[in-house]
């Protein structure tokens, strides 16, 4: 009997296929405290991970039978990688499966604070009818220019998202060329600064490594168009937060919108919290029925794949194969 530990519950559709199992017992702990399960996860053959819970090589080490982590999305910063890959422990993602509901996410966000959504609710709900003549002009995405900084899946469809609002979209990667880039349809930049230079919306789709850790910091910050939006569905990290706030409050922002910050669950004493021009979901972006249903499917699915003694095909460091327990 293979034991799976699931952090906090995952969508109908994915309990359904491990319920279908004969040889799993699962157990849903509903904490993002693992201290308040460690009883259950040192017998854990498998862990079902969803955010914010932490899983570092110090705890990854006190799990003698842990064989696989199925994370619920894609990006694994809170996961000890590393240390999973010397103890052997396989860590699998999801890409794709929520690809649409994020990058449906970034248009949202860039409706709410171009069109100044927050503010107007707020002082209307406070009976300030008024609020409408003020200088806070909304703004149309049509004929300006959006500038997608990562293009891989989420990026891509963001993208194609932005341009049927009638945008111009400037993307920049690293990691890729201008053939890539222009062969996909878009403009390509490989100049950070210069790209930022170009925006008046900017949206981040890149994971939270050491080299993207605080890439948007105050320099940054000064090559941004004057008056540009920016929203974050990727990482909070990968933002400085102090020039953020500098951001907002000096002119060089109009308005943020942001699914994650550094710290989860969010800081609402945050200063950025205090700005109207701030606006931020609890990361939850992801969390649409859709993509929960396909998430959840797949989580199930690489747990159960790996502990028959399987490869699941999106596995971070495949390596660890080589010495899995058995």
């Amino acid at each position: 009997m293979f034991n799976v530990d699931i952090t906090r519950k995952i969508g109908d559709r994915g309990m359904k296929v491990l319920a279908a199992q004969k040889d799993i017992k699962v157990t849903v702990a509903n904490s993002d405290n693992p201290a308040d399960y460690m009883d259950l996860l040192r017998e854990a053959d498998g862990i079902i991970h969803r955010i914010p819970t932490k899983l570092p090589g110090e705890l990854l080490r006190q799990l003698p039978r842990l064989k696989v982590i199925a994370h619920y999305g894609v990006g694994v910063d809170l996961i000890d990688v590393d240390a999973a890959t010397k103890l052997g422990i396989a860590v699998c993602v999801t890409p794709g499966a929520n690809t649409r509901s994020v990058a449906e996410q970034v248009v949202a966000l860039a409706y709410c604070i171009t069109k100044r959504l927050p503010t107007f609710t707020n002082e209307l709900k406070k009976g300030n009818f008024g609020i409408r003549y003020a200088a806070l002009q909304p703004t149309e995405l049509k004929g300006h220019t959006a500038v997608v900084l990562g293009f891989g899946r989420i990026g891509r469809v963001a993208a194609a998202l932005l341009r049927g609002n009638g945008m111009r979209v400037v993307t920049y990667d690293p990691f890729l060329t201008k053939e890539d880039v222009e062969k996909a349809g878009y403009e390509f930049e490989g100049d950070l600064y210069k790209a930022l230079g170009q925006a008046d919306l900017i949206t981040l789709h890149m994971p939270l490594t050491k080299d993207t850790k605080g890439m948007m910091g105050s320099k940054e910050f000064a090559a941004v168009k004057k008056g540009a939006y920016l929203i974050n569905c990727a990482r909070g990290g990968v933002i400085n937060e102090e020039a953020l706030y500098k951001a907002l409050t000096d002119g060089t922002l109009t308005a943020a919108g942001v699914d994650v910050m550094a710290s989860e669950p969010m800081d609402v004493t945050s200063p950025l919290f205090k700005l109207s021009n701030f606006v931020a979901t609890p990361h939850t972006a992801a969390l649409t029925k859709e993509a929960s249903a396909r998430v959840s499917e797949d989580d199930a699915n690489a747990v159960i794949q790996v502990l028959h003694g399987g490869r699941w095909q999106f596995t971070v460091n495949p390596e660890a194969y080589d010495h899995m327990k058995r």
